[in-house]
C-alpha cells in the first residue's frame, strides 16, 4: 500500500458518497445544463478545502489533466488544492467512479490495501458489461468513458485495444488478442451512446442549482 493507493481510494468513495447525498439534498439533474451545474456547484469539504465533483475527479484523481472538451485545467496555477492531486493517472479509476447515471459503473467501497486488485475487478466486471469485438469489422465498441478520457487510456486505436484486452475474458478476450496479433491489423473503435438517466422515480426532486458554495462536509466526518 502507497499513499497514493490512499489517497485514490478515499477519493473514490467520497466521490461516490457525494453523489447519493447531494441527489437526496439538492435533487437529481435531469438536462446536460443542470449536469454541467451540478459537477461544479455542489462541493464538499476536505481538510479545509472546498471540492466540486469536477475538482475531486478532474484536478486530484486524473493528476489535474486538462478535462474532455476543456481549454484549461480544472485547478489552475497557484491554487494550493494542486498539492494533493495524484501523481499518477490510474484510468482504472473511471470504471471505479459513479455520476449517478445508468451507464456508469455500480458503486463499491474501496481500500488502500486492497486498492490494486479491487480496480482490477472492477475494470473487468465493467468491461465484460460494456465491451464487445466485431471479429468480422475489427472494431471494438466500447463505453464512451474511454473517449472522453481518451488520453488516459492510450494513445491510438490499438493502443486502447490492448489496454482494454487486458481486462477482458472469455471469447470477446481470445477474439481482440487474434486480431491483435495479425500483421497490418488495424483495430477500429467504436463509442456506445452512454445512458445519463438516473435510477431515481419521475417524482424525485429535480436538480434546479445551488446559488451558494455548498459545504457537506459532514459526509466525510471531517
Amino acid at each position: 500500500m502507497t499513499d497514493e493507493d490512499e489517497k485514490l481510494a478515499f477519493l473514490v468513495n467520497v466521490y461516490n458518497l457525494m453523489i447519493v447525498f447531494a441527489f437526496a439534498r439538492f435533487g437529481v439533474p435531469r438536462s446536460n445544463a443542470a449536469r454541467y451545474s451540478f459537477f461544479d456547484d455542489v462541493k464538499v469539504n476536505i481538510g479545509g478545502h472546498a471540492y466540486s465533483f469536477n475538482d475531486i475527479e478532474q484536478g486530484l484523481i486524473r493528476g489535474n489533466r486538462r478535462p474532455p472538451y476543456h481549454l484549461r485545467r480544472t485547478l489552475r496555477g497557484g491554487d494550493v488544492r494542486r498539492a494533493f492531486a495524484l501523481a499518477r493517472v490510474d484510468p482504472r479509476a473511471h470504471f471505479a467512479l459513479n455520476c449517478g447515471a445508468s451507464s456508469c459503473p455500480p458503486v463499491k467501497m474501496y481500500t488502500p490495501e486492497g486498492l490494486d486488485e479491487e480496480l482490477t475487478l472492477a475494470s473487468k466486471a465493467f468491461c465484460e458489461d460494456s465491451v464487445t469485438f466485431d471479429a468480422d469489422a475489427n472494431a471494438l465498441t466500447v463505453s464512451a468513458i474511454l473517449k472522453w478520457y481518451r488520453s488516459d487510456f492510450g494513445a491510438d486505436d490499438a493502443a486502447v485495444a490492448r489496454r482494454v484486452l487486458t481486462w477482458l475474458q472469455g471469447d470477446t478476450k481470445t477474439a481482440l488478442e487474434n486480431a491483435l496479433r495479425r500483421e497490418n491489423s488495424s483495430i477500429k473503435l467504436r463509442y456506445a451512446p452512454y445512458d445519463w438517466t438516473v435510477n431515481a422515480t419521475a417524482t424525485s426532486r429535480s436538480y434546479e442549482g445551488v446559488k451558494t458554495k455548498v459545504d457537506v462536509s459532514r459526509i466525510t466526518g471531517r
